[in-house]
């Protein structure tokens, strides 16, 4: 207690003693005599209590200093402040030293595009495949596809695996290897979410060079790599709703499809292509006069009449990646659309599959129905039905995503629908929708072209070499599907493989001719007619002799 009390004192004395310098008071005299003159005043004398003490500030720090355990702290405290200095100096050096050294990038999925350009190109890498630690998964429903392996691999015997397998190495296994003889090391991290779900995977590379122009040019090969896969094939892309909002992510990859598997009219799949063509390659005329460089193409017509698979061709022949995009999804809005729209790369084919139906209120702006009269609901007594939940994407929403302001250019836009009266008048203006196509049910010269396409040998031949890859879309109107992936087919206990008659081209065409005289004009459509030939995979005089009675009970059918 002695030190603190002593410390108090003396920082008392010390204001008190400049208080009263600074007023300019002393203190009071003592009286004098003629016998005490020379005794010293009271002024010049202090309380005893007082003696030996500092009255200024200086004096005060000396005390401090003079305790032998301030004076420990005060080195500690140096000493710690140093050491950080010097750690701090260190891994600043340290940090400069490998930024001099290494460049790193990485790649999430969240950015496919780009992680898909290092996914294909280190798929290809040696260490990658001589991994030892390494994880597979087969899944029909996953989101990747090893094209590599599908390609590489060939066609096996039976349904090939290799279309849905995912083979990498485990994150605890990074990966090295060289590159131009720089070293590269690669790290793999999946993020999980709160609940352990997977929600994004990482790319991390790390490679020995001082410029980064060896970053730009493994991005360069990359990118070329992946091209050269997307050459064998098309990727397909869907809006999904996933980490709180839309964004684009790839579903699968399409082997191409030939376009003389799509039989149509004359000179619609022409048209249509040309026009495709002609408007990827007039950039620079669309810039010099202003003019939006944007493409919209409205298919409509009878349901199973090729529109799909029209489209599939389309972006095979023409190099193009699908995004596909449905307008009932949960959670879209008018925000996300315009979003997802004008964050659509260049070159691509956006596609707005039945468009009529997407909403569950259609894109009328008339509240009636087309006769003009009211709903009969208020007129019956049954009980409506609960309603169904609405889009939240309003028809202003979709034309301003389409051709506003902030909507891509270079992008082409298909839509389809069945119901062409449907769609209210501004969303099938020019400059939105350019170019109407519509498609009708299959006509004779269908039927004949039809046929022959399925019974030539030449076409099933090359049919059977994409087919690895091939995958059927689960739609109607994709009418030639089943004929990519199908092996071998079982129609009332008869097992039908792909051992074709030996027929010449003549005989071929008398058949084809033949058949489509037995085919109604305008009554089938061509999804009716695949799914009638299949039952006859390798007989094609068993599909002439029983289309008339086929024909005739799909009629009665129809009519009941």
């Amino acid at each position: 207690m002695t030190i603190p009390l002593l410390i108090t004192q003396q920082v008392l004395s010390a204001f008190t003693n400049n208080l009263g310098a600074t007023n300019g008071h002393s203190p009071p005299l003592c009286p004098t005599n003629s016998s005490t003159s020379t005794t010293p005043t009271n002024a010049t004398m202090h309380t005893p209590h007082l003696q030996g003490l500092p009255s200024d500030f200086p004096s005060l720090i000396s005390i401090f200093i003079s305790f032998s355990a301030l004076r420990q702290s005060i080195k500690v405290l140096l000493l710690g402040g140093l050491v950080d200095i010097f750690r701090r100096l260190v891994v600043h050096l340290y940090r400069t030293i490998y930024r001099s050294f290494f460049i790193t990038g990485s790649f999430i999925t969240n950015d496919y595009e780009a992680y898909s350009w290092i996914d294909s190109w280190l798929r290809q890498q040696k260490p990658w495949k001589l991994a030892h630690d390494i994880h597979i998964s087969v899944d029909p429903t996953s989101d990747e596809t090893d094209i590599n392996y599908a390609f590489s691999f060939g066609q096996p015997k039976g349904p090939s695996i290799w279309d849905k397998v995912s083979i990498y190495p485990t994150t605890t296994e990074g990966i090295s290897l060289w590159y131009k003889r720089h070293w590269v090391w690669v790290d793999r991290i999946v993020e999980t979410d709160s609940q352990g779900v997977e929600s994004s995977r990482i790319l991390n590379l790390t490679i020995l060079a001082w410029s980064r122009k060896v970053l730009d040019c493994l991005m360069l090969d990359a990118k070329k790599a992946h091209r050269l896969n997307e050459h064998r094939g098309i990727c397909v892309y869907a809006a999904k709703f996933k980490y709180s909002e839309y964004q684009w992510w790839h579903m699968a990859c399409r082997a191409k499809r030939s376009l003389q598997s799509i039989v149509l009219d004359p000179g619609v799949k022409d048209t249509l292509l040309e026009d495709a063509r002609d408007f990827l390659a007039s950039k620079q005329w669309y810039d010099s006069r202003g003019i939006p460089f944007r493409r919209g193409y409205l298919l409509y017509g009878a349901p199973g009449s090729g529109k799909s698979s029209l489209i599939h061709s389309i972006a095979g022949e023409l190099k193009l990646n699908v995004y596909v995009m449905s307008l009932s999804g949960v959670g879209l809005d008018d925000d996300a659309l315009r979003e997802l729209v004008s964050s659509l790369p260049t070159r691509c084919i956006l596609l707005m599959e039945d468009i009529d139906v997407a909403l569950s209120n259609p894109f009328n702006r008339d509240p009636k129905k087309k006769d003009g009269k009211s709903s009969p609901s208020t007129t019956t007594s049954m009980p409506a039905p609960p309603a169904l939940p609405r889009s939240r994407v309003t028809l202003s929403g979709l034309l301003n995503a389409l051709d506003g302001i902030a909507a891509a250019e270079g992008r082409l836009l298909f839509a389809t629908t069945n119901k062409y009266d449907a769609l209210d008048p501004a969303l099938c203006r020019p400059g939105r929708m350019d170019l109407h196509i519509e498609f009708k049910l299959a006509s004779r010269y269908q039927a004949a072209q039809f046929f022959k396409y399925f019974f030539s040998p030449e076409g099933h031949q090359k049919k059977e070499e994409s087919g690895v890859c091939a995958k059927t879309s689960g739609k109607a109107d994709d009418t030639s599907s089943t004929i990519l992936t199908s092996q071998v087919v079982t129609v009332g206990g008869v097992r039908h493989r792909h051992d074709l008659p030996d027929l010449s081209s003549t005989e071929l065409s008398l058949l084809a001719d033949l058949f489509s005289e037995a085919v109604p004009e305008r009554e089938f459509s061509m999804a009716s007619l695949q799914g009638y030939l299949m039952r006859y995979k390798a007989d094609p005089h068993g599909a002439v002799a029983g289309i008339a009675e086929w024909a005739s009970k799909e009629k009665g059918r129809r009519e009941q």
